[in-house]
């Protein structure tokens, strides 16, 4: 009849390069939504509200305002400014010790580096997600999003399931993946654990575990819809 229908020739190896680039995107997606929701607990209001609710002065030579400016004073410290308020001295109940100050710069030095990279991962999927949908098409990118938004969600499952059972266990093995051993442990009394008790992490977890619940249910929702939408990739 003179007519023939022509179909996109795909090479193997540029099939290996769009499954890579899938992947990839689907990686640092994943990774995006826990950067994502940890960093609203480096939010200055978040930060207050948890140290208006756990701070220990029964147990400090502070009272309860006081230790809560503390509190977000320590968390600027974390950010990359310098202590104004919170004294320094040789008496962990009612200074920062040396050896609270060298953890607490180990701490900044996490944070600050998970904010870069949060940042260099948000600006790689500004440009990698929509040239997945420009190329693969929207329905694809949206099976992306569904499996990206999935794997974090089990990630918060299982470590909601091992922090009940023993949220100490996985406070220790948290701190251990990042600090060296013995670095971060003090008495329970002393200036830092009564700003920032137990109650305090475990106020925190929360939080992170909604709002990557959120971030991520958000995530798998759109994915979902976007998946169900006819659209032909761009040869």
């Amino acid at each position: 009849m003179g007519f023939k229908q022509r179909f996109p020739v795909v090479s193997p190896g540029a099939g290996v390069v769009v499954s890579v680039w899938r992947v990839l995107l689907t990686a640092l997606l994943a990774f995006w939504l826990l950067g994502a929701s940890f960093a609203l607990l480096l939010l200055t209001p978040v930060t207050h509200l948890l140290a208006e609710v756990t701070v220990n002065a029964d147990d400090s030579a502070y009272d309860h305002d006081t230790l809560v400016g503390f509190a977000d004073e320590g968390l600027r410290f974390c950010l990359g400014f310098d202590l104004e308020q919170i004294p320094l001295g040789d008496d962990d109940h009612t200074s920062w010790t040396a050896d609270v100050v060298s953890h607490m710069l180990d701490v900044r030095a996490v944070f600050q580096g998970a904010l870069l990279l949060v940042g260099l991962v948000t600006l790689t999927l500004a440009v990698g997600l929509p040239l997945y949908a420009r190329y693969q098409g929207v329905a694809r990118l949206g099976r992306l999003l569904r499996i990206a938004g999935i794997i974090p969600l089990v990630l918060t499952v299982v470590l909601s399931v091992v922090g009940a059972i023993g949220f100490e266990a996985l406070f220790t093995a948290m701190h251990k993946l990042f600090f060296t051993e013995g670095s971060w442990t003090f008495a329970y009394d002393s200036l830092l654990i009564c700003t920032y008790p137990t109650t305090f992490w475990i106020g925190c977890a929360i939080i992170w575990a909604a709002a990557l619940l959120l971030m991520s249910t958000t995530s798998i929702l759109l994915g979902h819809y976007l998946s169900k939408r006819n659209s032909n990739p761009r040869q």
